[in-house]
């Protein structure tokens, strides 16, 4: 609809403010929900929410979110007190890009957030990408990370790719390569319902009444 994929029955928490990560998106829009719960509740049904971000003061952000771990929000009045990354249906990854350069992908940022783990800013570049829908690849560098973001002025990657044109392995920015994969993003099926149970409930007054339960198999 309108261009943009169906939702997906499944999501799976990424990340989490209660479970230590920061939470502290940028390029987040406001929306109308009122409450913690709605705000995540309305990002799980949008497929192109990424993240949701809820504060007392200014309620409801959602979008994809950049320098989730920003120090500008230290001090600030508008703290989260509830934030998460949000993954749409499941993830395949279909090559490792370790050690590759992939042209036009764009910089999401440190994802150390200042830091020098770099396992941490690995994990947390594969999950923004992983998050967005729109993103097939990402690539982490010493301090950056690199993913595909098609939007505004920026294309989407050319498939398939190249060695030599689009993809890299002997570059120098390829040399700095850490971590990178190639992923698609699907939907599984939905779990298969139980057949309908009835029973036959007697009312005095209404006669015989069916009840269909209706039992979801995990």
């Amino acid at each position: 609809e309108n261009g943009l994929p169906d939702g997906c029955w499944k999501t799976t928490v990424l990340q989490d403010m209660h479970l230590g990560w920061p939470g502290k998106c940028r390029d987040l829009t406001r929306t109308s929900s009122m409450n913690a719960l709605e705000c995540h509740e309305t990002c799980t049904r949008n497929p192109m929410c990424s993240v949701w971000q809820y504060n007392y003061m200014t309620q409801c952000w959602q979008g994809v979110g950049h320098l989730c771990g920003s120090d500008e929000w230290k001090g600030s009045d508008l703290l989260s007190t509830g934030a998460q990354r949000i993954q749409h249906g499941d993830v395949y990854v279909l090559k490792n890009m370790r050690g590759w350069e992939i042209k036009g992908l764009g910089e999401v940022g440190d994802t150390t957030w200042g830091g020098s783990n770099h396992t941490e800013g690995i994990v947390n570049c594969r999950a923004w990408c992983y998050s967005n829908l729109r993103c097939q690849f990402w690539s982490y560098t010493p301090g950056k990370c690199f993913a595909e973001d098609p939007g505004g002025h920026r294309k989407a990657i050319a498939y398939p790719l190249v060695n030599g044109v689009n993809a890299f392995a002997n570059s120098d920015l390829a040399h700095t390569v850490l971590a990178g994969e190639f992923i698609s993003h699907r939907c599984p099926p939905e779990p298969a319902r139980a057949a309908v149970q009835k029973a036959l409930v007697t009312d005095g007054h209404m006669g015989p009444a069916e009840i269909f339960l209706d039992l979801v198999v995990g």
